[in-house]
């Protein structure tokens, strides 16, 4: 266990947990970051450090924004205990949300109802991302699970509790993956 806890807690909870929910426009000045505005009872400056360290930290997102640009959308919410959640959102609809809620509890998510863009090139950069949070998947044996008519096939780290999630719908695209923490 102490693997895990040295390898994800720098890069996560160095920052992870000061992540928050918020809503923007797009018509921010394209050489500024977006901004994001807090939901009722949320911490302007608590989400805009949120926001400012998944920009700098957050490799899932900086590819993103290398395939797509910069999100046209943003909201967060810092909740009760320093809770929380953002979202990014792309002008194509999909969304990158990362969630948390101390002490060590922890979610990413990519999503697009029509399908993800490169799909293949997704799987292998979430693969390594949950490599590079210490998480070693058992990747010979997904748990098939379904959510309605969405398929879901689930990894997990057989030492701790952490799973990788990949979600097709009913015409087999990956709509959805998602990784999750919780120590």
């Amino acid at each position: 266990m102490a693997r895990i806890i040295h390898a994800w807690r720098a890069p996560l909870m160095g920052w992870l947990f000061l992540l928050p929910l918020a809503a923007t426009s797009a018509s921010a000045n394209a050489s500024e970051p977006l901004r994001c505005s807090p939901a009722p009872g949320s911490s302007g400056a608590g989400l805009a450090r949120a926001a400012d360290a998944t920009r700098a930290h957050d490799r899932f997102y900086q590819q993103l924004v290398a395939w797509k640009g910069k999100p046209s959308g943003c909201r967060g919410k810092v909740g009760s205990e320093e809770a929380g959640r953002l979202e990014f959102t792309w002008p194509d609809q999909s969304t990158f949300e990362t969630s948390w809620m101390p002490p060590e509890t922890s979610v990413v998510r990519y999503s697009r109802a029509q399908g993800l863009d490169r799909e293949k090139e997704v799987v292998a950069r979430f693969r390594e991302y949950a490599e590079r949070q210490g998480l070693r998947m058992n990747w010979e044996i997904p748990t098939p699970m379904h959510d309605g008519d969405a398929r879901i096939l689930e990894y997990r780290d057989p030492e701790v509790n952490g799973s990788l999630r990949f979600t097709y719908d009913r015409q087999q695209r990956l709509i959805a993956v998602s990784l999750s923490l919780a120590l």
